[in-house]
């Protein structure tokens, strides 16, 4: 039959008002001798779609008597707890080679006493609290029911059941003697179901969710079976070519609303382990109608609208659904979560920080955020956590965010600190206090975690279920969604790679970028495996002393993060921390080819750390060594210097190191290895001191002494932007760039990276282009529209030629750096 929307409207309209109308009370009467507490509570759930778990609580009187009196119209299925007591588990299990293992497991029984119960229904029980399996009775119409779920939970789903099931079968059963095992269960319990059924009144409805609940447990149990034994045993299970064969034999329910919740979580294991073997192209909602049809096919859209609320879900059930009915209660039931749909805004509330601070969602909009809600207590979340981290590695420069957002209460914030610690976790580490919790829980309807949300550049939430870490299905969704760094512009990379090409000369690349902004850690682990791989450039020039290089390398070499709390670069910036991981992953895959070479000046305690680190590894050191060395660990050398820019102590310190060491210059080359030996060259050749006098000049003349010792071809220099520029913008000094570009034995291809849209650390940019040079500067801004309407990407490279080429005296290229963070620290 079909009906006009009209008549849809008005069906809905009508159903949507009577839920509750066919609802029928249900009166249990109870009797417990040797009651353990006079408070008990009943719990229930009703077959129905959207029969979510209840309780009633049950006063005893002083003979252990009780009354209860509820509502509902449809079967339920509950239970009440008399109370837990402390027992000892004895049982024997055969392993697969048929020994028999005893076990004995200390644990409590919940003293539980089950009814399966229908609207109108009375029945009534008296049980002794001490014995229960030799003491319940139960009198009324259809209490056989009631009988049938005790008898059933004492034969199928004892201690010993349980221990086999979760257990003991998917540890100890290789998959060919584990099938057997789920089929034999599922054989019992049908004779069981038959047999009871031939000598008591079982009611039709009953013994049809009993035999589908059969097939559930069967199904879901092998489904299962490989995750679970992988994480039992903590290695690869490979399962044989026809393991899943059962999944062609599973049968459905025409109309599922009637077998409750059980059924549809089995339902969706099985339609997602299905999807998966298919490898369909499809997502799985439009894969589904390939198995299910009519109203079971809409019944299971509605059950997974609890747990993946999305607009392609929600839709379903709209004016054209053919189950108006069903459309009038999904609109009842979700539409308070309306607001979580894609394209609406995330909530906007304050997070805390292990720090203290408090930050929002806002401060990353511009980019996609992948939000993981979890908790310390949550063995699912700390499951997901090296997938989490494999895919932050993986898509760290994809301009995607990775924010963790604790769910752990305010009276766990030591406990969430100190997890972090132990983990040593990375990503964006946040917790929501339990006010906001509520707020998120509430916004994205979060009733269990781990939960995934992914936000978009508007601070949109582009999807409330995202995949888990886990879910290789994510990684397709990150690499369509668009990156912050393409392939089309990373194929611009190739225009560095041309002037690399250049044989008959040494070649140095400078890159000036803006240290308050997330753009250089983004850009230099991409550009040195970009230059290393096409051009094979090993050496990497860097705007800091020798002594922080030497650290650099020695991180290179080790992988030992300690190495970068003495960098003022890695050991300040979380970004460069990350960036660096990056660059040190890399180098292990070339053989460790990359180099780190300082031309700046020297810190006053790097590089005193860099001399101590050098000396501890000799043993017989001279007293003028083991002197120095216990300066440099004295607290007074750490409260007096400093691994910021230098002062004045610190220019005084470094002098008297210096003189130091060139006085025992020659004992030096002797007795240290040549590697280390070359630390100290470089620290006495440094002519560079710290800001201001003739710095640019001193960084040219260390890239003169670096290229004479090194004598490689390409270099790869990244510094500040004001030292890349060939004509001076800030100021009348001449730049590091132009006197490089002066000295006829070295090609210099110099540039500068510029913002728009962009936020850096201590302001908030949100301009077109952040920096002054193409805004306000003559004659950069006689080219701002020019140089806009290149911008392809969030990076985009903009050689000075053509009609740019008037801006060349400044600079050979800029790179245009849209929709940047500030600078994580």
């Amino acid at each position: 039959m079909k009906f006009s929307n009209l008549a849809k409207l008005i069906i809905a309209f009508f159903l949507a008002g009577q839920i509750n109308s066919f609802a029928q009370p249900i009166l249990i009467e109870g009797k417990i001798e040797n009651k353990i507490k006079d408070t008990l509570i009943f719990s229930y759930r009703p077959y129905s779609l959207f029969g979510g778990l209840n309780s009633q609580e049950i006063l005893l009187k002083d003979d252990g008597t009780f009354e209860l009196e509820f509502k509902e119209e449809a079967p339920v299925r509950g239970f009440i707890s008399l109370g837990r007591v402390p027992v000892t588990e004895k049982f024997s299990v055969k392993t697969e080679d048929g020994r028999d293992t005893a076990i004995q497991v200390p644990t409590f029984d919940s003293k539980l006493i089950y009814f399966y119960l229908t609207p109108g229904e009375e029945i009534q029980f008296q049980v002794d609290a001490s014995d229960i399996p030799e003491t319940l009775e139960f009198t009324g119409e259809l209490s056989d029911n009631s009988l049938f779920m005790n008898e059933d939970d004492w034969r199928f789903n004892s201690y010993k059941q349980k221990f086999l099931k979760n257990w003991h079968a998917n540890t100890a059963y290789g998959p060919e003697r584990f099938l057997e095992f789920a089929d034999k269960k599922s054989e019992d319990q049908s004779k069981f179901l038959k047999q009871f059924k031939s000598e008591y009144n079982l009611t039709p409805s009953l013994v049809d969710m009993y035999t589908f609940d059969i097939q559930s447990e069967n199904v879901t149990t092998k489904i299962y079976y490989k995750m679970k034994r992988e994480d039992f045993l903590k290695e690869e299970v490979i399962l044989p070519a026809n393991f899943y064969d059962f999944m062609f034999d599973v049968e459905f329910a025409e109309e599922s609303a009637d077998k409750g919740v059980a059924y549809f979580y089995f339902l969706d294991a099985y339609l997602k382990k299905m999807h998966e073997i298919s490898e369909s192209e499809m997502g799985l909602y439009s894969y589904v109608p390939e198995l299910l049809n009519g109203r079971a096919l809409y019944e299971y859209y509605a059950f997974a609208l609890g747990r993946d609320f999305k607009k392609d879900l929600y839709d379903k059930f709209g004016e054209d659904c053919p189950y108006p009915d069903l459309a009038a209660n999904v609109k009842t039931k979700y539409k308070h979560l309306e607001g979580m749909l894609e394209g609406n805004p995330a909530p906007s509330v304050e997070l805390e920080t292990p720090d203290g601070e408090t930050i929002s969602l806002d401060k990353y909009l511009g980019k996609y955020i992948y939000i993981d809600f979890w908790a310390t207590w949550c063995g699912p979340c700390i499951k997901e956590m090296p997938d989490l981290h494999k895919l932050e590695k993986d898509y760290r420069d994809s301009g995607i965010v990775f924010l963790s957002v604790s769910y752990d209460n305010d009276n766990s914030v030591d406990k969430w600190k100190n997890f972090m610690t132990s983990r040593e976790m990375t990503g964006i580490q946040v917790r929501a206090n339990d006010e906001n919790r509520e707020i998120f829980s509430k916004a994205f309807n979060i009733k269990q975690i781990p939960r995934f949300v992914i936000i978009d550049p508007k601070g949109n939430i582009l999807d409330p279920n995202a995949h888990r870490p886990s879910n290789p299905g994510i990684r397709r969704v990150f690499d369509n969604l668009s990156p912050a760094f393409s392939e089309v512009e990373k194929n611009e990379l190739l225009g560095f790679n041309s002037f690399f090409s250049v044989k008959d000369s040494t070649n140095i690349l400078v890159v000036g970028e803006n240290h308050s902004s997330e753009v250089a850690p983004v850009l230099f682990p991409q550009m040195v495996e970009n230059f290393h791989r096409e051009s094979g450039v090993n050496d990497i020039l860097i705007e800091f002393g020798p002594s922080e290089a030497y650290f650099y390398n020695k991180f290179l070499e080790t992988g030992n993060d300690h190495y970068l709390r003495y960098t003022i670069n890695a050991g300040y910036y979380k970004s460069w921390e990350i960036a660096w991981k990056r660059v040190y992953e890399f180098h292990q895959r070339t053989g460790k080819a990359l180099r780190v070479i300082g031309f700046d000046f020297d810190r006053g305690r790097t590089l005193a750390y860099s001399l101590y680190n050098v000396f501890k590894e000799y043993e017989n050191k001279p007293e003028w060594v083991d002197s120095t060395m216990q300066f440099i660990k004295s607290p007074e050398f750490f409260k007096t210097y400093t691994i910021d820019y230098p002062t004045d102590q610190d220019k005084k310190m470094m002098a008297s190191m210096r003189a130091l060491l060139q006085e025992h210059l020659s004992e030096l080359k002797i007795w240290l290895k040549p590697e280390d030996y070359v630390l100290i060259e470089d620290i006495l050749a440094n002519k560079a001191t710290g800001f201001g006098g003739n710095r640019e000049v001193a960084m040219k003349e260390n890239v003169s002494y670096i290229l004479e010792r090194t004598r490689e071809r390409n270099y790869f220099m990244l510094v500040g932007r004001d030292h890349a520029y060939n004509k001076p913008i800030y100021g009348k000094e001449v730049k590091l760039a132009k006197l490089l570009k002066e000295d006829a034995g070295i090609r210099v291809f110099t540039g500068v990276v510029l913002h728009e849209n962009s936020r850096q650390w201590g302001a908030d940019f949100k301009q077109k282009v952040t920096l002054n040079e193409v805004q306000n500067k003559v004659p950069w801004n006689k080219y701002e529209k020019e140089i806009l309407s290149k911008i392809k990407g969030d990076f985009t490279y903009v050689p000075f030629v053509e009609e740019l080429s008037p801006l060349n005296s400044y600079t050979d290229y800029i790179i245009i750096a849209r929709n940047q963070d500030a600078i994580d620290f």
